[in-house]
Order: C-alpha cells, then sequence, then structure tokens
C-alpha cells in the first residue's frame, strides 16, 4: 500500500508539472499565518551545495523569483503543531516518537504547482506516513490540508526550493520539467528541530528553535 501511495505521487506530481504554463502561476505572498510549533529537518551542508547548484542554475534563467537561501532549505517532518500544547509535553513527546525512526530520504526529481517547487523527497527504510501517525497521536493534533485531502502527500516529504514572485519565462518552466527526474543524492539530516513558526516560510534567522532532537 505505501508503494502504491508512492507512485501516485510521483505520477500526480509529474503530471502537474508537465501540464503547468506560465499562465497558471499565482504570485505567491509571504503573507502571517496563526503561530504554530512546526518540526523539520535541516539538510546537510554537502545536500544544500546540491540543491543550491540547482537553484544558481534557475537564477540564470529568471533572477526574478523568490529563490530559498541556502541557510533556509528544509524538509517538514509535521506543521501546523497547535500551540495550546504544553511545551514540555510537546517536546519529550516529540522527542520519543523521532526515536523510533532513522529519519534519511532520498531526492529525486522535481515538483511545481503554481506557486512553488520543490524537490521530492521519498523516504529510505522507514515510513514518514506511520511517523507522523504516530506524532499526531501521541500529540492529539489533527491532520493538515495535505493529509485530509491528499492522502498520498502524507507519504513523501519535499524542499521547497523557489516560491514564484510573477509569472515566469517558459524557459524556467521548461528547465524544472526537464530535470523532473534529477537525482540530488540521500539527505542525511544535520538536525531535526522544533521551531516555533509565524510565517508561511521557514527563516532560521527569525524563527525560533525551541528544542534540538539529535
Amino acid at each position: 500500500m505505501e508503494n502504491q501511495y508512492l507512485e501516485e505521487f510521483k505520477k500526480q506530481s509529474q503530471n502537474q508539472l508537465i501540464n503547468l504554463q506560465p499562465a497558471d502561476i499565482n504570485t505567491f505572498t509571504n503573507q502571517p499565518i496563526k503561530e504554530n510549533y512546526t518540526i523539520v529537518v535541516r539538510p546537510s551542508l554537502e545536500t544544500i551545495a546540491r540543491i543550491n547548484e540547482y537553484i544558481y542554475e534557475l537564477r540564470e534563467i529568471d533572477p526574478h523569483q523568490y529563490y530559498y537561501n541556502p541557510e533556509n532549505l528544509h524538509l517538514t517532518i509535521m506543521g501546523e503543531i497547535s500551540t495550546n500544547i504544553n511545551e514540555q509535553e510537546l517536546i519529550e513527546k516529540s522527542k520519543k516518537v523521532l526515536g523510533n525512526y532513522n529519519i534519511r530520504f532520498k531526492l529525486q526529481g522535481i515538483g511545481s504547482n503554481e506557486y512553488c517547487s520543490s524537490i521530492n523527497a521519498y523516504p529510505m527504510g522507514f515510513s514518514i506516513h506511520e511517523l507522523r501517525t504516530e506524532l499526531r497521536n501521541a500529540l492529539s493534533q489533527k491532520g493538515t490540508d495535505y493529509s485530509l485531502h491528499l492522502s498520498y502527500y502524507e507519504y513523501v516529504g519535499w524542499i521547497n526550493n523557489l516560491r514564484y514572485n510573477g509569472t515566469p519565462p517558459k524557459g524556467l518552466l521548461d528547465n524544472l520539467k526537464k530535470n523532473m527526474n534529477r537525482d540530488f543524492g540521500n539527505l542525511v539530516p544535520e538536525s531535526i528541530g522544533l521551531y516555533i513558526v509565524s510565517s508561511k516560510i521557514l527563516d532560521f534567522n527569525r524563527d525560533k528553535m525551541l528544542y534540538k532532537f539529535n
């Protein structure tokens, strides 16, 4: 069943990108959101360098989009955790669950919707769906839009690399499509941390880390 969801995600991701046209793009704005707790993986410097090499390629085509700075590249394990939960309880329960998993990802392929582009991250040797389910049960949290309406997204991770500030040239989307199967290697976490977040784009220079799990 897990492989079925992973294949469904890959198929949907590629079809979405193949059919994406410049006229479909919606301008993204980094508006404030309701403050929440978020558990994220920060990649190793080696992984960041590989991703940043690709971001540089995209900048050369169109420098006017919003590209993630190397220090802000991350993968979200679980977001939108309510701030109503006791902070120490959140840390202890999350620590216990995360300690049961050896978190590794294969970074393979590019995806994009009308708001942003990302690098797909497929779990290696563990189920991120089971991890997320266990975390939600431990923390008494409901699912996000992804888990409730697009269930196959629960089985993968992703690293956002650009947000569209405006209509891109066709050449930018052509490059994404050409690289839809690009191999970015394996992701071994540099760190896994709990942050308190107040905007759609996590900024490690601004958002506070409450706890480092490794």
